[in-house]
């Protein structure tokens, strides 16, 4: 199995960007261990929580053990604490690099499947938020979406004042990332109204595999997605399990959830 670093210019984002690759194409045909043919391979973009980055799910689950099994390529990108969203006024667009950019570019280079149910997005905590968004927003080319943990907190930080301050960030970090904090809630980057808008345009939308532990302070935001989904009729493989805010809760969770992208 091949783990690879790979540095590249970014249109999206003006400079040059790394990320982390794991592409099972030298697997060794080893007992109990079945090899496929060369048909393109199914992939898997996912993305780093708050104050991480392209190692982390290297260093913290067992992602490279699950990709040679599963015969998955597995990229992961820098989010750089961005929540994986444009940032227009900076000409740094977080969004297009991993819904569009990164696609591109990865399916040039490797030998993947253009099919959208063969393209998934996943991430934990800050990256399962962007997973949900651009998996939403970009849903022309992801085919199903996972998220752990995911930091679902447009509605908590909707119209916060200047002097806020949480345990993660203050009122000037969010300003920053998401714009006008009184406008969010109405706007796409809040992933309940990009569903409505899916709605009503008709757009497919993608299948949504949700975990969160149930000692985890977003339990309650991920319980509040749930239901919104719920109440519209969308599709949800949706659970709460033991486990808090870590790495052993992702790891504990990530075969399932890889199973159930990879199954037909």
């Amino acid at each position: 199995m091949a783990q690879l670093h790979i540095d590249f210019y970014s249109k999206s984002l003006n400079r040059l960007v790394s990320m982390k690759a794991i592409i099972p194409i030298d697997r060794v045909n080893l007992p109990g261990v079945e090899l496929s043919d060369e048909k393109p391979m199914q992939s898997l973009y996912l993305l780093h929580g708050f104050s991480g980055n392209n190692s982390d799910w290297i260093s913290g689950s067992h992602i490279q053990e699950l990709a040679l099994k599963y015969n998955l390529a597995v990229f992961m990108p820098n989010g750089e604490n961005h929540f994986y969203i444009d940032d227009k006024k900076r000409s740094a667009l977080y969004s297009e690099f991993i819904g569009l950019e990164l696609i591109e570019f990865t399916r040039k280079m490797f030998n993947l499947s253009h099919e959208k149910e063969d393209t998934f997005i996943g991430g934990f905590s800050m990256g399962g938020y962007g997973a949900i968004y651009n998996g939403l927003k970009y849903t022309e080319n992801f085919g199903k979406i996972i998220g752990f943990s995911s930091a679902l907190i447009i509605k908590d930080i909707e119209g916060i004042s200047e002097v806020f301050k949480d345990a993660i960030a203050d009122y000037n970090y969010y300003t920053s990332v998401f714009g006008d904090l009184d406008q969010i809630i109405e706007s796409e980057i809040n992933p309940e109204w990009l569903i409505k808008k899916m709605q009503k345009d008709s757009v497919d939308i993608p299948k949504i595999f949700i975990r969160c532990g149930k000692d985890d302070f977003l339990l309650e935001q991920n319980r509040d997605f749930h239901n919104f989904l719920c109440k519209e009729n969308i599709p949800v493989v949706y659970n709460e399990v033991e486990g808090t805010h870590d790495w052993a809760f992702c790891n504990r969770n990530l075969e399932p959830a890889i199973q159930w992208l990879v199954e037909k």
